[in-house]
């Protein structure tokens, strides 16, 4: 039998490259994998835009369904949170 308390998903949420969205996370991006930044019309670079991490773990390029890149998030134990 498996001890189901040592398998842990690696959920993005919980990676300390995710960045957040205003819609309960669904749309969150990747920090670690910048999307081509350089704006072809104007040469402007936009340092905003990340692939979004449903993108990320679809491909194995990236982070991959095995989530190969991911660092887990430090929790920080302040009353304060």
């Amino acid at each position: 039998m498996v001890d189901s308390l040592k398998i842990r998903e690696k959920f993005c949420v919980n990676c300390k490259f995710f960045r957040k969205d205003n819609i309960n996370n669904v749309y969150g991006q990747c920090s670690l994998f910048p999307i081509d930044n350089n704006y072809l019309v104007t040469g402007n670079k936009n340092s905003s835009k990340y692939y979004f991490c449903s993108t990320a773990r679809k491909l194995d390029i990236l982070c991959g369904k095995n989530a190969t890149k991911y660092e887990k998030l430090k929790q920080t134990s302040s009353l304060l949170d």
